[in-house]
């Protein structure tokens, strides 16, 4: 079942009845390109992850998170290489710009459809909340990798 059938099925456990408002919160495709300027690739894959199990979808839940995971070494990687070489600057804007065409182009039908059917958004506490634990997160695999690795910054 994809997603856009769980948005739009009878049966779909949070809803009392059809018609009624869904009882939970997505976030839009701004909110996820906000997550990746501020917290980094991890934070705006997490998002579309969390979003992707809010409505049901469990199979690309699994498949964006291990994305999330797995990407962390190269993250790390590039996140040093882009601050020892200070051209980090328009990488942030590419990134970014690129990470809420994505979770457009994945979730978008989702979202509209959501809101459509008189659901909200998630709030901003969310989106700080994801780039925090997004930020720990990078920032504790970095400085695992740096200690193993015995690399000066």
């Amino acid at each position: 079942m994809s997603s856009n059938d769980i948005l739009t099925s009878n049966n779909n456990s949070d809803r009392d009845n059809a018609g009624q408002k869904p009882k939970f919160k997505l976030f839009s495709a701004i909110q996820i390109g906000l997550g990746c300027f501020f917290g980094s690739t991890f934070a705006a894959l997490l998002m579309l992850a969390l979003n992707f199990r809010t409505v049901g979808d469990h199979r690309n839940f699994k498949v964006v998170l291990s994305v999330a995971v797995g990407h962390l070494p190269i993250l790390i990687y590039f996140l040093l290489k882009m601050l020892d070489e200070g051209w980090y600057r328009i990488i942030i804007f590419i990134v970014a710009g690129g990470m809420t065409f994505i979770a457009e182009e994945w979730q978008g039908k989702i979202y509209k459809k959501h809101l459509d059917s008189g659901g909200e958004k998630k709030g901003s506490g969310s989106v700080i909340g994801a780039i925090a634990l997004s930020l720990i997160i990078v920032f504790i695999s970095t400085i695992i990798y740096l200690m193993l690795t015995d690399t000066d910054i």
